[in-house]
């Protein structure tokens, strides 16, 4: 298991019972099917995304940014660790907040 999903589980209990808005900052091959390929990760869970951006880097790499509001921490870790499996995905990054606690009144 990569880094950062090992990481997000360790880390999982933080979130437990929280929407989540999270910001994957991905970096892989500037290849045409990098950007369908990871965006149908999304799409194969039935959710659309509220932000994404797509640039190629100076040195030759795909820089893309997807942001979802309102995500839960099982749905945010899996679709972590499905675009880190990616053959065509050098690394990713995510940012975290929370958007909502689901205990609160």
């Amino acid at each position: 298991m990569n880094t950062l999903a090992s990481d997000f589980k360790n880390n999982f209990s933080l979130f437990k019972n929280q929407y989540l808005t999270v910001k994957y900052i991905v970096t892989a091959v500037c290849d045409p099917a990098s950007l369908p390929r990871i965006l149908e990760l999304f799409t194969l869970r039935g959710i659309t995304p509220d932000y994404v951006k797509s640039q190629k880097s100076k040195e030759g790499l795909l820089v893309i940014n997807i942001q979802i509001n309102m995500l839960n921490e099982s749905s945010a870790q899996v679709i972590l660790e499905k675009i880190h499996a990616l053959i065509l995905v050098r690394y990713v990054n995510t940012e975290i907040f929370i958007s909502k606690n689901l205990n609160a009144a």
